[in-house]
Protein backbone atom coordinates (compact mmCIF):
# COMPACT_ATOMS: atom_id res chain seq x y z
CA UNK A 1 0.00 0.00 0.00
CA UNK A 2 0.84 3.33 -0.86
CA UNK A 3 0.09 6.91 0.56
CA UNK A 4 0.07 10.13 -0.56
CA UNK A 5 -0.75 13.21 0.77
CA UNK A 6 -1.46 16.92 -1.22
CA UNK A 7 -2.49 19.74 0.26
CA UNK A 8 -3.39 22.67 -1.98
CA UNK A 9 -7.00 24.61 -3.01
CA UNK A 10 -9.19 21.72 -5.41
CA UNK A 11 -11.25 22.73 -8.41
CA UNK A 12 -14.83 22.95 -7.07
CA UNK A 13 -17.53 21.77 -9.52
CA UNK A 14 -18.17 24.87 -11.49
CA UNK A 15 -14.94 25.71 -11.72
CA UNK A 16 -13.86 22.51 -13.68
CA UNK A 17 -15.83 22.92 -17.38
CA UNK A 18 -16.27 25.99 -20.06
CA UNK A 19 -17.91 26.15 -23.39
CA UNK A 20 -15.16 25.71 -26.13
CA UNK A 21 -15.42 29.09 -28.17
CA UNK A 22 -14.97 27.13 -31.20
CA UNK A 23 -16.91 23.76 -30.94
CA UNK A 24 -18.69 25.17 -28.00
CA UNK A 25 -18.28 21.68 -26.43
CA UNK A 26 -17.46 21.25 -22.60
CA UNK A 27 -13.75 21.09 -22.50
CA UNK A 28 -11.83 21.03 -19.00
CA UNK A 29 -10.51 24.84 -17.63
CA UNK A 30 -7.20 25.90 -16.55
CA UNK A 31 -8.08 25.66 -13.19
CA UNK A 32 -9.21 21.64 -13.14
CA UNK A 33 -6.12 20.94 -15.23
CA UNK A 34 -4.26 22.60 -12.82
CA UNK A 35 -5.74 20.99 -10.16
CA UNK A 36 -5.56 17.43 -11.18
CA UNK A 37 -1.92 17.80 -12.58
CA UNK A 38 -0.74 19.44 -9.62
CA UNK A 39 -2.07 15.99 -7.31
CA UNK A 40 -0.70 13.99 -10.38
CA UNK A 41 2.90 15.43 -10.25
CA UNK A 42 2.52 15.11 -5.98
CA UNK A 43 2.16 10.73 -6.53
CA UNK A 44 4.35 10.67 -9.29
CA UNK A 45 7.29 12.62 -7.29
CA UNK A 46 6.73 10.19 -4.56
CA UNK A 47 6.14 7.13 -6.57
CA UNK A 48 8.08 7.34 -9.94
CA UNK A 49 8.56 4.02 -10.49
CA UNK A 50 5.58 2.13 -9.65
CA UNK A 51 3.24 0.88 -11.83
CA UNK A 52 -0.02 -0.93 -11.46
CA UNK A 53 -2.15 -2.71 -13.41
CA UNK A 54 -5.31 -2.71 -11.17
CA UNK A 55 -5.68 -1.06 -8.11
CA UNK A 56 -7.98 -0.57 -5.07
CA UNK A 57 -7.87 3.44 -3.51
CA UNK A 58 -9.35 4.90 -0.07
CA UNK A 59 -10.06 8.58 -0.14
CA UNK A 60 -9.48 11.06 2.46
CA UNK A 61 -10.49 14.49 1.88
CA UNK A 62 -10.37 17.85 4.39
CA UNK A 63 -12.49 20.56 1.95
CA UNK A 64 -14.32 24.28 2.94
CA UNK A 65 -17.62 24.38 3.90
CA UNK A 66 -18.74 25.43 0.56
CA UNK A 67 -17.29 22.86 -1.48
CA UNK A 68 -19.07 20.01 -2.61
CA UNK A 69 -17.05 17.20 -1.82
CA UNK A 70 -19.05 14.75 -3.61
CA UNK A 71 -17.87 16.17 -7.64
CA UNK A 72 -14.13 15.31 -6.59
CA UNK A 73 -14.20 11.65 -7.46
CA UNK A 74 -13.28 12.48 -11.21
CA UNK A 75 -10.64 14.84 -10.79
CA UNK A 76 -8.80 12.47 -8.29
CA UNK A 77 -9.18 9.53 -10.44
CA UNK A 78 -7.70 11.49 -13.43
CA UNK A 79 -4.81 12.73 -11.26
CA UNK A 80 -4.09 8.98 -10.50
CA UNK A 81 -4.20 7.93 -14.02
CA UNK A 82 -2.22 11.36 -15.17
CA UNK A 83 0.49 10.21 -12.76
CA UNK A 84 1.36 6.79 -14.63
CA UNK A 85 0.52 4.84 -11.34
CA UNK A 86 -2.27 3.04 -13.99
CA UNK A 87 -2.66 2.93 -17.41
CA UNK A 88 -6.74 3.74 -17.08
CA UNK A 89 -8.58 5.14 -13.97
CA UNK A 90 -10.90 2.51 -15.38
CA UNK A 91 -9.10 -0.27 -13.45
CA UNK A 92 -9.46 1.53 -10.24
CA UNK A 93 -11.46 -1.86 -9.61
CA UNK A 94 -12.47 -0.61 -5.86
CA UNK A 95 -12.85 3.21 -4.35
CA UNK A 96 -14.01 3.62 0.00
CA UNK A 97 -14.32 6.98 0.15
CA UNK A 98 -14.55 8.60 3.66
CA UNK A 99 -16.61 10.87 5.14
CA UNK A 100 -15.15 14.72 4.79
CA UNK A 101 -13.64 16.70 6.90
CA UNK A 102 -14.52 20.23 6.90
CA UNK A 103 -11.93 23.08 7.44
CA UNK A 104 -12.24 26.67 8.48
CA UNK A 105 -12.24 29.49 4.96
CA UNK A 106 -8.65 30.23 4.17
CA UNK A 107 -7.25 26.86 5.27
CA UNK A 108 -5.94 24.52 2.15
CA UNK A 109 -7.66 21.41 1.34
CA UNK A 110 -6.16 18.39 1.74
CA UNK A 111 -6.56 15.25 0.18
CA UNK A 112 -5.19 11.45 1.55
CA UNK A 113 -4.98 8.50 -0.69
CA UNK A 114 -4.11 5.46 0.64
CA UNK A 115 -3.38 2.88 -3.00
CA UNK A 116 -3.35 -0.79 -2.94
CA UNK A 117 -2.47 -3.06 -5.69
CA UNK A 118 -5.01 -5.59 -6.61
CA UNK A 119 -4.44 -9.18 -8.26
CA UNK A 120 -6.96 -11.79 -8.90
CA UNK A 121 -9.51 -9.88 -6.89
CA UNK A 122 -7.15 -9.41 -3.98
CA UNK A 123 -5.92 -6.01 -2.50
CA UNK A 124 -2.19 -7.33 -2.28
CA UNK A 125 -0.54 -5.76 1.34
CA UNK A 126 3.30 -4.59 1.14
Amino acid sequence: MIAVKWTGRVASSNKRHTKSRTTGWLINTNVYRDFRDNLAWTIKAQYPAIRYEKISVIISVTVSNSLDHHNLHKPILDAIQESGLIGNDKNIMFITWLPAERHKQGEPDEIILMISEMKGGDVVMK
